[in-house]
């Protein structure tokens, strides 16, 4: 009977260390964050990011920067299709032109100055871009760091011996 009970505590106190893991951390799987097997919105982890010390600093870099990326692109962007439309335009007006029997000189240089400017702007995004995602990992990577935090109960369970009686002890 002593000897059921011993395997039995044995078993017992042995689970507790099999469920000590991480709670609380952030894990990114395929562009998608989760925490305790849990999908976070983007939202949500907006609202952990921020409000923890650690990461909010870094969060609030990378979202600057990322913002400074993405109008640095939409402003290319939009400038590349500027580009591209006066020139489309002042071609088509040129042919139009020459079907009405009136040759004109060409200004080639229509329209490429903003499409220009504009690929220039895309490209002096990507280094924001780049950052900002560092950042925002990096803050990810703060935030688990600070909250990396096991199971409160650390069992250990010892046997004693002696010429008379087996015991079993367990601390908490």
């Amino acid at each position: 009977m002593k000897k059921a009970i011993a395997i039995t505590l044995l078993c017992v106190f042995s689970v507790f260390t099999g469920f000590s893991q991480n709670n609380g951390q952030i894990v990114i799987l395929k562009k998608k964050f989760y925490q305790d097997d849990k999908q976070l919105s983007k939202k949500e982890l907006k609202y952990i990011l921020k409000n923890d010390p650690g990461s909010a600093g870094m969060y609030r870099k990378s979202r600057t920067n990322l913002t400074i990326g993405a109008v640095l692109i939409g402003v290319g962007t939009a400038s590349v299709l500027t580009g591209v439309l006066v020139r489309f335009a002042s071609r088509v007006d040129e042919a139009e032109k020459i079907n009405n029997g009136k040759s004109t000189s060409t200004n080639s240089s229509l329209g490429l100055i903003p499409t220009l400017v504009g690929a220039g702007l895309v490209i002096v995004s990507l280094p924001f871009e780049i950052i900002g995602n560092k950042q925002f990992k990096k803050s990810i990577n703060l935030y688990n760091s600070k909250n990396k935090t096991s199971s409160s109960i650390q069992p250990r369970l010892d046997f004693g011996i002696s010429p008379t009686n087996v015991s079993v002890s367990v601390r908490f």
